[in-house]
């Protein structure tokens, strides 16, 4: 091998790494939570670096409990958008117009945001404050 072929292949497989850890990385579809929009199996792009998130974005995303595991999620609301909870049809934006009980909908908080937490809503926020605190209510 050349001297040239050599520093050609040394650039290529440094610049695909860079690629892989910072700009972009393939995942694996885990489970059908996203069908019919993506099936299990299949392989998808995901962007590591970008600027805004917004309504219905697909997320890919691990937490922090558990590195190895991936997770991909749609994005149903933003901060201070209320979230009900529907049996059938899972969570959904509440509408200005729809009546429904104090204890089925809960606010997606946002930095610096106090909610108060009672026996109403408690049911929601439970899971969430245990998991990031962890510990248990």
């Amino acid at each position: 091998m050349s001297k040239n072929t050599v520093l050609i292949f040394a650039f290529l497989l440094f610049f695909s790494i860079l690629i892989k850890f910072f700009i972009v990385d393939i995942y694996t579809i885990p489970t059908a939570s996203m069908q019919p929009t993506l099936e299990v199996g299949k392989k998808i792009f995901v962007q590591k670096c970008f600027f805004s998130i917004a309504q219905n974005d697909v997320l890919a995303f691990r937490l922090p409990q558990n590195l190895e595991e991936k997770f991909i999620k749609r994005c149903v609301g933003m901060p201070l958008d209320t979230l009900f909870f529907n049996e059938k049809k899972g969570y959904f934006l509440k509408e200005k117009s729809m009546q429904i009980a104090d204890n089925q909908f809960f606010i997606i908080p946002k930095n610096n945001l106090t909610i108060g937490i009672d026996l109403k809503n408690l049911h929601f926020y439970k899971p969430l404050i245990e998991q990031c605190e962890d510990g248990q209510i």
